[in-house]
């Protein structure tokens, strides 16, 4: 038995500690139904029907008493015909924003005035119909009659999600079913354990013999399969992570282990499940793909067909048997995101032998918990070192957050195994040290700016059709007062694009354009559409949502123009792990728009990113 004592333990007890982060979970629940409030009384219902949030805007009350049915309007011959859950993104239990509207002068046009807002609940939906009940209004009944008149008298509703509180319940109830082990490893009042004669290991074999070549990969393995408890495996851009997921899978199947493996979104589940998989060639590093040769049962666990890809879409589009139950039999692979693996057993019933956690830094403490839950021991895969848990703008006038001993909106991985402030420091984990996607070029500033220089490159990535590996362009746009689009950068991309696919020949299914910002991404779509890419449209995303995914090619848009060296959140830290993701995405060629000026002027980070530019590749002024 190997034991690893905590370097940084908590100065709280378990029971502290669980208390502490179920109070930053009502905390976080509360900024998320002020944060909707704000979106919905501030935005017009166009608007609103392109944003992330449940809004259906026409409804039509048909009465009721503090429970009022609405129908959808306009009205539909057939409401059956209409499902506003899959049309407006509206459930059950929601808690709802209802805004009662007039027309003007009592005519239908499209001038109309809020003459009331009431907060409410979804209590039930039928296809078309909708009821909402309104437990504000039970404090009298003056009250009472006075909203039901409102409501009665009003032209229409609007009816806007205020918050899902399923994803905050569940997280509640992971935390309050942990056992007192796991929340001993979380404030670092007891040893980490890992057992060398552990079943996993004993009762498996080597499957994919590449892997146990590279020292750091066959470490990680070993350190995982033998882990009473928890480990850590820090997999770097292109360093082969799922890879090793799917030999932890597949070993522990052979040792007829039960196993749950989540990530925090649908995106991230669709990688290490079907990754880059289709009709005509099938991804051999992909669950996928060893469910078919070996044989062993594979469920996905309330599949999103919005967010999956048509091949998993296909193969995994419907629920499946056996997930409200997980069977309790060994060789079982349930595939799941973190919230959803709420619906696998209770928090305190531990249905599965091992929790494997993809891009576990991208969670919460509270969400990770949830699958932690379910499973005797976890394995957390990550890299503190690109983005973590996305973190809500707080409005004004949220209240003050929850005095906390520790950083609650870091992930679990970070806060376990992170190399300054870790409980366990590395001692817990294992960091891969050899990338196999960038060309050493493309490489080369990330492994020194972020990994201390010990990300070595472990292939010979040629030039692409005999493209310079890494290129910058300088582009002022100074006068425009919009600091979120940049129209002369996303035509000096849409130029570049074009002479790159009509000269070099480069697929456009090979090439990614990511932007920092969410408003430039349709700006940069709209020049892209005056261009012809052989009718094959090019995939625009943010810089966040490209992690976790490759291509050979790819075009970076930093937007910030400006005299002052105002660079926004491409600064600090959140900044500097936003630019290690964008970089790391291409394998053979990183094309990077940008005021050069403002960018180095803004941070010390992109002066040195310059520099390397001018030094390893070429920078266009």
């Amino acid at each position: 038995m190997t034991l690893v004592s905590p370097e940084n333990p908590l100065p709280i007890s378990p029971a502290e500690y669980q208390s502490q982060l179920h109070d930053f979970i009502e905390y976080e629940a509360n900024v998320e139904r002020k944060n909707n409030w704000e979106t919905l009384t501030s935005n017009s219902p166009q608007t609103l029907q392109r944003m992330d949030v449940g809004f259906l805007p026409y409804a039509q009350p048909l009465g009721g008493i503090r429970r009022i049915q609405m129908r959808v309007q306009p009205a539909v011959e057939n409401p059956d015909d209409v499902d506003i859950r899959d049309v407006y993104g509206l459930f059950e239990d929601y808690e709802v924003l209802v805004q009662c509207c007039q027309y003007e002068e009592g005519e239908h046009n499209d001038e109309y005035e809020v003459i009331e807002t009431i907060t409410g609940t979804i209590g039930r939906i039928d296809n078309g119909y909708i009821t909402v009940g309104f437990p504000e209004l039970a404090v009298s009944q003056d009250r009472i009659d006075e909203a039901n008149q409102t409501v009665s008298e009003c032209d229409f509703v609007h009816i806007g999600e205020l918050l899902n509180p399923t994803v905050f319940d569940r997280e509640e109830n992971a935390v309050r079913g942990l056992n007192e082990e796991v929340l001993a490893y979380f404030s670092g009042t007891r040893d980490m354990e890992f057992a060398e004669n552990s079943r996993a290991l004993r009762e498996s074999e080597r499957k994919d013999d590449e892997l146990y070549e590279n020292r750091n990969q066959a470490e990680a393995i070993s350190r995982a399969l033998t882990a009473e408890g928890l480990a850590c495996i820090q997999g770097p851009p292109g360093t082969g992570k799922t890879r090793v997921i799917v030999e932890l899978v597949r070993r522990c199947v052979e040792a007829d282990l039960t196993v749950l493996v989540t990530a925090e979104s649908h995106q991230a589940v669709g990688n290490i499940l079907v990754g880059d998989s289709s009709d005509e060639d099938i991804d051999e590093h992909s669950l996928h793909y060893h469910k078919r040769i070996n044989g062993f049962p594979l469920v996905r666990v309330n599949p999103k067909h919005d967010k999956m890809s048509p091949f998993e879409r296909k193969h995994y589009g419907s629920e499946q048997p056996s997930v409200s139950s997980p069977q309790s039999k060994g060789g079982i692979v349930y595939v799941s995101t973190n919230n959803s693996a709420a619906r696998l057993g209770s928090a305190d019933s531990n249905p599965f032998d091992v929790a494997i956690v993809d891009e576990a830094t991208q969670s919460r403490q509270s969400s990770t918990c949830i699958p932690i839950s379910r499973a005797e021991k976890t394995v957390l895969v990550g890299d503190h070192k690109q983005l973590g848990p996305e973190r809500p703008f707080t409005p004004e006038d949220a209240d003050e957050p929850p005095e906390l001993d520790f950083d609650a909106e870091e992930s679990l991985f970070t806060h376990l195994y992170g190399e300054e402030d870790g409980v366990y420091g590395n001692e817990i984990g294992v960091m891969f040290d050899q990338q196999y996607r960038m060309h050493p070029n493309i490489a080369g500033f990330p492994s020194e700016e972020f990994y201390n220089g010990d990300l070595d490159t472990a292939v010979d990535r040629t030039r692409l059709n005999n493209l310079q590996p890494i290129l910058a362009q300088h582009v002022e746009n100074r006068d425009s007062r919009d600091t979120e689009r940049n129209q002369a950068e996303a035509e000096a991309i849409s130029n570049y694009l074009s002479r790159l696919v009509s000269v070099s020949g480069v697929s456009t299914d090979n090439i990614g354009v990511a932007t920092a910002y969410r408003d430039q991404v349709p700006v940069l779509q709209t020049a892209m559409e005056q261009r012809d890419f052989n009718h094959k449209p090019i995939l625009v995303q943010t810089f966040d949502a490209f992690q976790g995914s490759e291509r050979g090619v790819m075009v970076l848009s930093f937007v910030r123009s400006n005299r002052h060296g105002n660079i926004g959140f491409l600064g600090g830290e959140t900044g500097e792990r936003r630019l290690n993701v964008a970089m790391t995405r291409a394998k053979h060629h990183c094309a990077m728009f940008g005021d050069w000026d403002t960018l180095a002027q803004g941070s010390g980070l992109y002066a040195r990113l310059r520099d390397y530019i001018q030094q390893t590749g070429v920078l266009i002024e």
